[in-house]
């Protein structure tokens, strides 16, 4: 058994044992559960999805274990801003336990059915040109130098500050697709950086060779766009994986350095948010107005994790509104890039309705809903459904990062993986939402440039035929 498994036995059943004193209560059954999916995840080949497993098993235990047990301490199991659905808390409790095991099933089942192969280090290679990801760089930078409105939202380590109050998020549609060009293109010089010290430390494993590659990795994880987090976890995670991958005997000590600079970005970000630091002049100003005590951290991992009231919130909201099956196709084709052209502008999805009554009409996004409450309001007692298409989502991910030998393609499947896996336990729509738009923008970028190249080869080949010819 791995370290950290056992280590999640210990702290689960020393978590479980101090609740039974402080107090028993309904949250005690959801430890159990996880001890329970922890002996059925054990069932599972050891080298296969291992992303998937792991994920599941340290999300299951934020869920199941922490929650129950600081609300059991606290006292309080209720989210200060989520007015809804304090009468079926209990519900919530048990449609997290009931979900989790069938998520456990399914990996079983997964696992054992579907072997992940994966291409050997020394295949690793660029997809597209490298002529036309160089143009590239030099057109988003450029783009982003001379257009107004791109800039606007980025920030570099710490959240910019002026007391005007939070920045728009609803920004023109060309103004999004730009900026992801400009994030793609900071990535790109990574990888091409990357790869170009890859071949010479294949040679001659020396560190030195990770220097540009550290410096660009730690820029680009240090790129913040508007308010979210999640982008900064996302690109840490793939240029990690893309770093274990390529420079493997120091890997550790690199990614070491990229995962503390990635928590510094974090760790400000949360407390811009949290402690409201958009209506001061200064992060000192805020942090000496504010007192860290006012973080509501049993609420935030609630809101986050989708804990029982999280869920019961949305339950509720369905018994007073009409949810179909029809809102759940809908919600799908509208999350889907490219797709959701087809879908008319005036539709809402039901988390932007159910996030309208919240905040009484004043805004679209704030609540996240769990697969498990959307699950449940469509498909009623078959509400697994949900989770088990996440998991499958996730498996198909996991298999294609493995499967296929391109860093750009490996990057994006790395990327969308950490997406997928984060939004385990969310609505499937919401898991779709921003990974279709990444595969579709950063994927456009790599087929164009593979043609390309697929072009200019053709056409070297067909002089280099014309010339043969006429020397006979």
């Amino acid at each position: 058994m791995k370290v950290y498994k056992l280590l999640l036995y210990l702290l689960t059943i020393l978590a479980l044992i101090i609740q039974v004193i402080v107090d028993i209560n309904y949250t005690l059954a959801l430890p159990l559960v996880y001890l329970l999916s922890l002996s059925i995840l054990n069932f599972t080949p050891k080298d296969n999805f291992i992303v998937l497993k792991v994920s599941y098993e340290l999300l299951g235990f934020i869920r199941l274990v922490n929650i129950p047990f600081l609300i059991t301490l606290t006292k309080d199991d209720k989210v200060d801003n989520l007015p809804l659905g304090y009468s079926v808390i209990n519900q919530g409790y048990t449609l997290m336990g009931i979900e989790y095991v069938i998520g456990a099933l399914t990996i079983l089942i997964l696992s054992n059915l579907i072997k992940v192969k994966k291409n050997r280090l020394e295949d690793v290679n660029l997809l597209g040109s490298k002529v036309f990801y160089s143009l590239f760089i030099i057109i988003a930078i450029g783009i982003l130098l001379v257009v107004p409105g791109i800039k606007e939202g980025l920030s570099f380590i710490f959240i910019k500050t002026t007391q005007s109050g939070r920045e728009s998020e609803q920004l023109p549609s060309y103004i999004v697709l730009l900026r992801m060009f400009f994030q793609f293109a900071m990535i790109l010089l990574f990888l091409l950086f990357s790869f170009k010290n890859y071949k010479k430390y294949v040679i001659n494993p020396n560190i030195k060779y990770l220097v540009i590659p550290l410096l660009l990795a730690s820029i680009n994880i240090s790129i913040i766009v508007g308010e979210r987090r999640s982008y900064q976890i996302y690109t840490l995670l793939a240029i990690v994986g893309i770093i274990t991958l390529l420079f493997k005997k120091h890997s550790k000590i690199i990614n070491k350095i990229l995962i503390s600079i990635g928590g510094l970005v974090f760790i400000g970000v949360t407390l811009y948010k949290e402690l409201y630091i958009f209506k001061y002049a200064s992060y000192q100003q805020a942090l000496s107005s504010n007192s860290l005590g006012q973080l509501k951290f049993v609420d935030t991992l609630q809101s986050y994790f989708y804990g029982p009231h999280n869920i019961g919130s949305f339950i509720k909201y369905s018994q007073y509104f009409d949810v179909t099956f029809v809102d759940f196709v809908l919600d799908i084709i509208r999350s889907i890039f490219v797709l959701n052209f087809f879908i008319n502008e005036n539709y809402l999805l039901l988390s932007q309705r159910f996030n309208l009554l919240m905040y009484d009409n004043e805004q679209m996004t704030g609540h996240l809903i769990s697969s498990s409450a959307y699950g449940f309001s469509i498909f009623g007692y078959g509400f697994g459904i949900i989770i088990i298409l996440n998991i499958f989502l996730i498996a198909l991910v996991e298999y294609i990062a493995n499967l296929n030998k391109y860093l750009e393609i490996k990057f994006i499947s790395y990327y969308v993986l950490m997406r997928f896996t984060f939004s385990t336990f969310s609505n499937t729509p919401q898991l779709l939402s921003h990974a279709t738009m990444v595969i579709g923008v950063f994927g456009a970028v790599v087929i164009v440039s593979y043609l390309l190249r697929k072009l200019s080869g053709s056409l070297i080949l067909t002089k280099s035929i014309k010339g043969d010819f006429y020397e006979e």
